[in-house]
């Protein structure tokens, strides 16, 4: 469809930044209609979202990562939690795919990953702050070299 109403907005919000935002930041990000129609273009929500991504402190991105995985609070991530996100999030995935990506993360073998060895291997396999935090300038300049049908421009 190529466009967010405000209720979808509001829940992409919250998936990317961790927070459901104000009445206030909706409004600012997408104003009410009367007829009640308002929606967001996928530039548009592009350009409100990659400012506030590229702000967001890394380690803080990779500790909601950790809690998306130890759902236990625990305080480490067994095979059976790296399973089930995965089962959600990507319920084709073979088993044995799973199991390697627990192994290759697991380094001591002893059937859990700390936050420690979990915020090392996102900062030293190509997750780190270098690679997934560019400034947004860098982004858009890479991002609107897409083509038209990928990246839309406005009123498109």
């Amino acid at each position: 469809k190529g466009y967010l109403t405000r209720h979808e907005l509001r829940a992409a919000h919250m998936h990317l930044l961790g927070r459901i935002p104000s009445l206030v930041e909706m409004d600012a990000m997408l104003p009410k209609q009367a007829d009640g129609l308002a929606h967001l273009e996928l530039h548009a929500f592009c350009g409100l979202m990659v400012p506030k991504l590229c702000s967001q402190d890394p380690d803080e991105v990779i500790r909601r990562a950790f809690r998306a995985f130890d759902t236990g609070r625990k305080g480490f991530i067994s095979r059976s939690d790296v399973q089930s996100v995965m089962q959600r999030v990507a319920p084709h995935l073979p088993q044995q795919t799973t199991d390697l990506i627990f192994s290759q993360v697991d380094t001591d073998g002893d059937g859990r990953v700390s936050y420690k060895d979990f915020h090392s291997m996102m900062c030293t396999r190509g997750i780190g702050r270098a690679q997934l935090w560019p400034s947004s300038r860098t982004w858009r300049q890479e991002n609107n070299a897409l083509p038209e049908r990928l990246w839309p421009e406005p009123g498109v």
